[in-house]
């Protein structure tokens, strides 16, 4: 449902040029017009690029200061990011659950298509190894599949089946990876879970989680993103009623942390000095400050 909302939306975007990202000005100074959609935050040394699936665009910005210093959009041959990493020799890989593809995009803007899928590719993460290689995830099918997709020409390759709907991932210090999962359908009855994934073997099982300070609360309402923090915590961000929340990877306990403005979050990432920030889904990126406050990154103010 997630991927059938974002293509209503887009495609609304786009029919009524709501969406149409900036065209690059004549001086070659970067337009500081804030994203429509906030959805994928990449690090990229210092800076981070956030992908924007409504406006079909990816934008680096100062994450302390909100100011754009970069934008990739349809002109570049971008179809709706919503993930992505970057690789070695700088270009991004990035996802698009709207065009069923996985797509490079160089540092100069060229955009090629590394894999057509036949799902909506959505988590994605560098494999650790091969360097030449991401492994890419499925948040809307049920079951769904992961893959493995290289860079260097290789064809994909399927490694896992049979998965839940999963979400924004990353690898736990045992190896495995750590994925939200559950779908949207779980924002409903808060089922959201997390489970790990062997991908040597194709197995999965569910990490027990359990909510001390919310009495009731069994699950998440639509985890959409589970990364490990420079503390060795995992930090899951709920997508509705957005909160992030840390979880004791040995315990299970899960403590939220911060609430996110609009009540919608899309996903989150820490920035090598320990930063942690979110996405809010509609065009906002917040930080979540050491006393568990949040500061809203002032986006395109540069």
């Amino acid at each position: 449902m997630r991927k059938a909302l974002g293509i209503m939306i887009a495609t609304s975007c786009l029919l009524a040029g709501a969406c149409a990202p900036p065209s690059p000005s004549p001086d070659g100074s970067i337009p500081q017009l804030a994203p429509f959609g906030a959805n994928g935050l990449i690090v990229d040394g210092n800076s981070l690029w956030l992908a924007d699936l409504f406006a079909q665009q990816l934008i680096r910005f100062d994450p302390t200061t909100g100011k754009i210093t970069k934008r990739f959009g349809p002109s570049n041959g971008l179809v709706s990011p919503d993930d992505g990493v970057v690789m070695d020799d700088g270009a991004l890989v990035v996802t698009s659950p709207v065009g069923d593809r996985v797509q490079r995009v160089a540092p100069d803007g060229t955009v090629t298509v590394l894999a057509n899928l036949s799902f909506g590719p959505n988590p994605i993460v560098r494999d650790p190894s091969d360097p030449n290689a991401v492994i890419i995830g499925d948040a809307a099918s049920n079951p769904s599949a992961m893959f493995r997709v290289f860079t260097d020409g290789r064809q994909a390759q399927l490694i896992v089946q049979g998965l839940p709907p999963i979400n924004s991932f990353s690898f736990g210090p045992d190896g495995r990876i750590w994925a939200p999962a559950g779908g949207f359908a779980s924002a409903i009855d808060s089922s959201g879970s997390i489970i790990r994934i062997n991908l040597a073997t194709g197995l999965f099982d569910t990490f027990a989680i359990s909510f001390p300070g919310e009495p009731g609360k069994t699950g998440f309402a639509y985890d959409v993103a589970a990364k490990f923090g420079p503390d060795g915590q995992l930090y899951v961000l709920q997508g509705f009623d957005a909160a992030v929340y840390r979880v004791n990877p040995t315990t299970g306990v899960a403590v939220r942390l911060a609430n996110l403005p609009g009540g919608v979050g899309d996903n989150l990432n820490f920035t090598p000095d320990g930063r942690l920030f979110a996405s809010t889904f509609f065009g906002g990126v917040v930080e979540i400050l050491p006393d568990n406050s949040v500061r809203v990154v002032p986006l395109g103010a540069g």
